[in-house]
């Protein structure tokens, strides 16, 4: 795989946005991709993504860890279309106490409530981005 790169400041004002939400596509054992929507943050290495262990997207990325993410404006004025695509690594960071921190953060971010996943066991990502594409102004 090639070296990660830095996102481009148009992108990282981009996802900064509030209340954004991503699609992200993992691939499954038998090649078929597989889509959902998430929760993300960014900080200054990349995106932070967070789910319950077990699910779908996070065992793909365990076994494969090559992903995509998309996130649109689909709060831009009409006519306006806009969003943004990286391709990334997804590697593993945390599990347990410091993957539910993370999810409270990002349940913080998009204005839920923080005691909603007490008791799952969690496990996030960084996804370091390998090719970024911006598409339109936000």
């Amino acid at each position: 795989m090639p070296d990660p790169v830095a996102l481009p400041p148009a992108a990282r004002r981009f996802l900064e946005v509030p209340g954004r939400y991503a699609v992200i596509a993992t691939l499954g054992a038998d090649g078929t991709a597989h889509q959902a929507v998430i929760w993300y943050a960014i900080d200054e290495q990349g995106l932070l993504i967070n789910s319950r262990v077990g699910r779908r997207w996070p065992t793909d990325l365990l076994r494969d860890p090559r992903v995509a993410l998309t996130v649109d404006a689909s709060d831009a004025p009409s006519g306006r279309e806009a969003y943004v695509t990286v391709q990334a690594r997804a590697v593993p960071v945390a599990t347990g106490a410091e993957a539910m921190a993370h999810i409270q953060m990002l349940a913080r971010r998009y204005g839920q409530p923080t005691d909603r996943w007490d008791g799952q066991e969690r496990i996030t990502f960084r996804l370091e981005p390998l090719a970024v594409h911006v598409y339109g102004e936000a």
